[in-house]
């Protein structure tokens, strides 16, 4: 019975290793959104959704959220950026 009690221990702290492994590597990513509307994506938007692409770093994009005059605008981790920059978003 102490034998199958250490096996399944064993099993357990790998499963609990992966489970910790993968929080982290979320806890790091951060949740960005970049506006491709009328006036971010010519301002800079699209230019700015380039550059992650080729950085590999995951977005979404959004419609015009009425902050045109900031353009572009970013939100990182659900905080506004205004007249974005990548180091802004790194």
């Amino acid at each position: 019975m102490l034998a199958m009690t250490s096996h399944f221990m064993k099993k357990l702290n790998a499963k609990y290793l992966v489970f910790r492994s993968l929080w982290l590597h979320m806890s790091k990513t951060k949740k960005i959104e970049i506006c491709l509307g009328q006036n971010c994506k010519p301002y800079g938007g699209q230019d700015l959704a380039d550059a992650l692409n080729k950085k590999s770093v995951a977005f979404t994009t959004f419609e015009c959220r009425s902050l045109c005059t900031y353009a572009p605008v970013v939100f990182v981790e659900d905080k506004v950026k205004l007249k974005a920059r990548v180091d802004d978003i790194l």
